[in-house]
């Protein structure tokens, strides 16, 4: 792959979107595939890979060529129909569409609002919400998902000490009855 990248500086502006659209095509059908991967080493590995995608096709939003800057535009927005954009890469990636709003061709402006609204759609049905949030609600959701992790986790270690105590009165009833 590392090859590959080199040819992003390939006057060929075909070159480069054929090499965008593998990007995203191994970000949603590979290193997003990660329920088989149980090495946690592997699975590191290919979250970083993931990102370094990701900031590749970042660096793409600002190609010289329109059919290029509309091509990553439009491979952002499969990455979010196929929930493998980060939280924190939404929030960039509305800055990023936003400033492609003032763009000269027609067809990366049309892009851009489409990656907006599809961005738009997917943040409200994350947070549950119809308007976006700001810091300190964030931070407040986080901390109120955190306490809810804790006390169930906590119900869930008081719930196997209880099973823990069943299991063991009941090997010691069935011992003694068992002997003759």
């Amino acid at each position: 792959m590392s090859s590959l990248i080199s040819l992003f500086d390939h006057e060929a502006y075909i070159v480069r979107n054929t090499l965008m659209e593998i990007i995203g095509n191994l970000i949603v059908e590979l290193l997003c595939n990660l329920d088989e991967v149980n090495d946690v080493e592997v699975r590191n590995n290919y979250l970083k890979t993931k990102e370094k995608f990701t900031d590749i096709l970042f660096d793409r939003i600002y190609d010289k060529n329109s059919f290029c800057r509309s091509k990553v535009l439009q491979i952002f927005e499969k990455l979010g129909e196929n929930n493998t954009i980060s939280v924190v890469n939404y929030l960039k990636l509305l800055k990023e569409a936003s400033g492609r709003l003032r763009d000269e061709k027609s067809g990366v402006r049309k892009r851009a609002i489409s990656l907006i609204s599809r961005i738009i759609i997917i943040y409200s049905t994350i947070f549950k919400n119809d308007r976006f949030l700001n810091y300190d609600e964030l931070e407040s959701l986080i901390h109120d998902a955190s306490a809810k992790i804790n006390k169930s986790t906590k119900q869930l270690e008081d719930y196997n000490e209880k099973l823990k105590d069943i299991a063991r009165k009941y090997e010691d009833e069935v011992e003694p009855s068992g002997m003759i």
